[in-house]
């Protein structure tokens, strides 16, 4: 996983904050069993929202851009069929 958090967001202690909770969230829900790498980028408000709201868009956020994912390979596996 690789969060993107930039510069202008917030101060180092602060981006290292969310960085943090988000890795939290990539463990507590086993991500990384998942097969796939993750690049998330963060904007403002992922600083002011609790940890409850964060972790809830951040796996719908991966749950739709897997679903995306697998939906594009049937179309190539089908297209080159």
């Amino acid at each position: 996983m690789l969060a993107v958090i930039p510069a202008k967001i917030a101060n180092a202690h602060l981006r290292n904050y969310i960085r943090r909770r988000l890795k939290a969230i990539f463990y507590e829900e086993k991500l990384y069993t998942q097969g796939y790498d993750f690049i998330i980028i963060c904007k403002t408000p992922s600083l002011h929202i609790p940890f409850q709201k964060l972790k809830d868009s951040t796996l719908f956020g991966i749950t739709r851009a897997i679903d995306q994912y697998k939906k594009s390979e049937q179309v190539a596996r089908h297209v080159s069929a």
